[in-house]
């Protein structure tokens, strides 16, 4: 059993808020995925927002918030196309604006397997592979239990 629950997995629960089938409207016009054109892009790229106390631009916080999860800022979708140039603010608006369709991005890296078996979830047979959300999602209501299990932990322990 790992010491600490990973940054990435706090993260994955967060993003999870978005994920969740019952907080998409079911409409056509959020089934229907129009890909991110280059004006869009480039607007939102530049749409200040505040991140730990600081103000950056959007499309820096997708770059870090992608490498935190991801472990780089490119290969967002895990099957080595990604979604090209600005591959990271696409799958960062794609999380906001498309979640339905972003649980289907493996993007996840899990460095400490221990954390997989720990919330039931099964490990891909290649190593240092990526997991979708979808994949992640059984395990979250146990991961939660053991985030507060370990929160209650004097720090000695």
């Amino acid at each position: 059993m790992p010491k600490f629950i990973p940054f990435f997995l706090i993260l994955l629960l967060g993003f999870g808020a978005f994920a969740q089938e019952e907080t998409v409207p079911d409409t056509p016009a959020l089934k229907e995925y129009i890909p991110w054109d280059k004006e869009t892009l480039k607007l939102f790229a530049t749409l200040p927002v505040q991140d730990q106390g600081r103000v950056k631009p959007l499309d820096t916080v997708a770059q870090f918030t992608a490498l935190k999860i991801n472990g780089k800022r490119s290969n967002i979708d895990g099957v080595g196309r990604g979604f090209g140039k600005g591959i990271h603010l696409k799958w960062y608006l794609d999380c906001l604006f498309y979640p339905e369709r972003a649980v289907d991005y493996a993007c996840f890296v899990v460095d400490d397997y221990a954390v997989l078996t720990a919330i039931g979830i099964e490990e891909h047979e290649e190593k240092k592979s990526r997991y979708t959300y979808k994949e992640l999602q059984p395990g979250r209501d146990k991961l939660l239990e053991l985030s507060r299990q370990y929160g209650a932990k004097e720090a000695t322990e």
